[in-house]
């Protein structure tokens, strides 16, 4: 395991982990649970960047796939329950 320098993707990875705290202050207090799906995929977006990072984007590729499907998931039904409504 070698870390990488890419500043971009330091950059990345921090504003998702704002953004991750951002959408549960939101959620405990306005109890939507819309905001907090959208942290929890910028939670997961965070935790790719940090693999990248890491430089193990090669050895957890499917591992990576899975978690970024995922986020996208979870935003998708979150903006989908706002249409809802």
């Amino acid at each position: 395991m070698q870390y990488v320098y890419v500043p971009i993707n330091w950059v990345n990875a921090i504003l998702c982990v704002i953004i991750f705290f951002l959408g549960y202050i939101s959620y405990k207090r306005t109890k939507k649970t819309a905001m907090l799906l959208v942290g929890t995929a910028f939670a997961f977006f965070a935790i790719s960047h940090f693999i990248s990072l890491l430089n193990l984007q090669a050895t957890l590729a499917n591992f990576l796939a899975v978690l970024r499907i995922s986020a996208y998931l979870l935003v998708m039904i979150a903006v989908g329950k706002d249409l809802i409504k």
